[in-house]
């Protein structure tokens, strides 16, 4: 009898060791699935599920082997043990959970990049709170670095609600609205997100599975996969099931939703947003979920949505803040009904569920907000408030004239602009001490200098952009006589104002100020070259150092110097060039990508125009002036087909 036991245990030694083997493999699916590493999951699946059937033996040797095993294949033992947790055999069940507890200690393997290997170290044993920092700070890793390990969690992780932020966090990003090929998902992402969890059989498992098949193209779009899945987390959440939680099944709805309506699959996607309306408003402190909702509805033309969420509020008797009746007002000038839209823009405007006098403060914060929302005539009117409304500040008043100038000239309101900013220039002429002050100030918004420049000063600039504005109205009107005084000004107080020389090479027939703009623009890209030369023989002469600190004004420099060539007409060449140096050195600039775009269109490129302003836009959304540039582009091409 002991010798066949011994035999027995030797048998499973080499059944061990033969497996040990082949879950490196199954591993290598998870982290390095590109590489088409196929093995024989089915006979893998096989053994997990006799070994956890040996949890229940009669004999502790063959208990504690199984175990063991179990131990040894690792991570893809977990969802058959997190099965065998709900096992009738109590023996089993218990076993399971002991394993899943305390058995998977790390997650990572060789072929993981360090800083992952470091980041799910122990990742197993840790408590929850730890976990979800570790899945965390996966996401943050740059790429798609953090990605296979994500898709372990996904697939593999004991706690419903860590597989779920693990999934959504993996979909979200991955799906969200793109507006060139450049930022779309490559095939290559979805296969590793397909082939790492296509075997899975949990909930979270089968819907990076299923979403990757439709990106893939494997399978047809299925609406019913969607709604059914949001279906079964409601079910979840209401049954109390710990798997689930309010915040990832939130998510899920908004995935879902976003992703039937971009299929055309409107009346559907409707139905399943309705979902989020379910929160009672017993108290303020649930507000803020209210605005977030409204926030996405909105983003996705859901405007019946924000209605009955405004009015849920409004029916719970509570104080609805004026941003959420702003809201309400979009939502029905959106649907077509302008005059209640504007019922409830001037109820929030008024203040009128409040007591208490309006602050600057909240007037100016509700004006930067309603412009970011595109509500450009709502933010000016909250904007102009402040301004009157309460005595202000120096600080306060400059700050509110600066944006609501540059909202009125991002429109092309450019004489309304120079009318906001007529009382500051008059200040500034009438009052040599006030620009003083105003210049030194500390709290001022200053303008950036380097050592030994002449660049203008805060007031000089202030009542050169002043100037351009009032000539840019002039010239709209035809009246370039009137404007020619204004336009020296303002080049004469801030020759670094580089809009101004343009504007000035805009207006031929007039040989005399056609000589003169030729003269002033000569040197100003002399003026540009030597400046650039000047920073780059710095570069070659100390070392990377110098040109790391002298980076964003170096790519400042360039994008402002391929700005005046191209929009001068002059060498689109050396203004294309400049413009994908400047892009190069400092990237993350909406009006850098507007130079560069603005180049590819003079030199005849309209698909990388088009292209490249769709970034900026998509940097600054808020901004018409991008917008507008956007369409002038699209246009053209269109003219040409």
């Amino acid at each position: 009898m002991r010798s066949k036991r011994n035999r027995q245990t030797a048998f499973q030694a080499i059944v061990s060791m033969l497996l040990y083997v082949s879950v490196f493999l199954v591993s290598d699916i998870l982290t390095a699935s590109a590489e088409k590493v196929f093995v024989d999951e089915e006979i893998l699946s096989k053994r997990i599920t006799t070994l956890i059937s040996q949890l229940g033996d009669e004999h502790y040797a063959t208990r504690q082997q199984a175990q063991s095993e179990l131990r040894e294949i690792g991570i893809p033992a977990v969802e058959h043990l997190q099965l065998a947790v709900y096992n009738a055999d109590p023996q089993i069940a218990n076993a399971a959970r002991y394993l899943l507890r305390s058995s998977f200690r790390n997650w990572t393997n060789e072929k993981d990049p360090i800083e992952v290997q470091k980041l799910l170290q122990n990742y197993g044993i840790e408590d929850y709170a730890h976990r979800e920092g570790r899945l965390y700070r996966l996401q943050m890793l740059k790429g798609d670095r953090g990605l296979p390990a994500m898709l372990r969690i996904a697939r593999f992780e004991v706690s419903g609600r860590l597989r779920r932020k693990a999934a959504i966090a993996i979909l979200r990003p991955r799906l969200a609205k793109r507006t060139d090929s450049e930022t779309q998902v490559s095939r290559d992402v979805w296969e590793l997100i397909l082939s790492g969890t296509h075997e899975g059989k949990n909930d979270t498992s089968q819907w990076l599975s299923m979403v990757a098949s439709f990106e893939l193209g494997n399978k047809p779009f299925a609406p019913d996969f969607w709604t059914q899945t949001v279906k079964s987390e409601q079910k979840l959440l209401a049954d109390k099931s710990s798997e689930t939680s309010r915040e990832a099944l939130v998510e899920l709805t908004k995935l879902a939703s976003e992703q039937l309506a971009r299929h055309d699959f409107t009346q559907e996607a409707l139905d399943v947003a309705r979902g989020l309306l379910d929160v009672k408003y017993e108290n303020r402190e649930l507000l803020p979920a209210g605005y977030d909702k409204c926030v996405w509805f909105l983003r996705n033309q859901f405007y019946s949505l924000v209605e009955v969420q405004c009015q849920a509020i409004e029916n719970a008797k509570l104080d609805c803040p004026p941003i959420l009746v702003y809201m309400r007002a979009e939502a029905l000038q959106k649907n077509g009904d302008t005059a209640n839209g504007q019922k409830y823009a001037d109820i929030a405007f008024s203040r009128n569920n409040r007591t208490n006098k309006v602050s600057t403060h909240d007037r100016g914060n509700m004006g930067r907000v309603l412009a970011g929302q595109l509500q450009y005539q709502w933010a000016e009117r909250e904007y102009r408030a402040a301004l009157t409304e309460n005595p202000l500040k120096i600080q306060e008043e400059l700050e509110l004239i600066d944006r609501l100038y540059k909202l009125l000239a991002d429109g092309a309101e450019y004489g309304k602009a120079a009318e906001v900013m007529l009382p500051i220039v008059k200040r500034f002429e009438s009052d040599p001490t006030f620009a003083k002050e105003v210049d030194n100030d500390s709290l001022s918004r200053e303008i950036p200098q380097e050592p030994g420049s002449s660049e203008a000063t805060f007031s000089q600039l202030f009542q050169s952009t002043f100037l351009y504005y009032q000539a840019l109205d002039k010239l709209r009107r035809g009246d370039l006589e009137s404007a020619k005084p204004d336009l020296r000004k303002s080049f004469q107080l801030a020759p670094e104002n580089i809009d101004v020389l343009i504007a000035m090479h805009r207006n031929p027939d007039d040989k005399v100020w056609n000589e003169e703009t030729k003269s002033l623009i000569d040197t100003s890209l002399a003026d540009f070259r030597e400046k650039l030369v000047r920073v780059e023989n710095a570069a070659r002469t100390n070392g990377p150092s110098e040109i790391a600190s002298y980076r964003a004004s170096y790519a400042a420099r360039l994008n402002n110097y391929a700005w005046l060539l191209v929009g001068t007409n002059r060498d689109l060449s050396t203004a294309l060039e400049a413009s994908q140096k400047s892009c190069a050195l400092d990237p993350a600039k909406a009006g850098s990508l507007d130079t560069l775009a603005r180049c590819y269109f003079k030199v005849g490129n309209f698909e990388e125009a088009i292209k490249t302003q769709r970034k900026a836009v998509a940097m600054e959304p808020s901004s018409r002036e991008l917008k507008r540039s956007l369409d002038e582009f699209i246009q053209a091409a269109e003219s040409k087909r």
